[in-house]
């Protein structure tokens, strides 16, 4: 699987107002889910953009500190390797 444009991120239209935010956009040659790791050199943690399999993928990630550098690194999945999602209550 290919990226297709270069990964771009946007930042939030609240710069200075915790939580801050920025929008990680991003199209790859297959159907795909999107997957971006936050790292802010002293935790890191993945959130999952999973709801449906796309192309084209505009990632909101919350929880940005203020005066902090994060490194956020842009993942794409291919959907037949992802567990499969258990459904109904047990």
């Amino acid at each position: 699987m290919e990226f297709r444009i270069p990964r771009t991120i946007s930042g939030a239209p609240n710069p200075s107002t915790p939580p801050l935010v920025a929008v990680v956009a991003f199209e790859t040659d297959e159907t795909s889910y999107a997957e971006i790791e936050i790292n802010d050199g002293g935790r890191s943690r993945t959130e999952r953009f999973d709801k449906a399999p796309a192309k084209q993928h505009s990632c909101v990630v919350l929880g940005l500190r203020p005066d902090t550098t994060h490194t956020l690194t842009a993942r794409a999945r291919n959907p037949a390797t992802l567990p499969k999602r258990r459904t109904g209550s047990n």
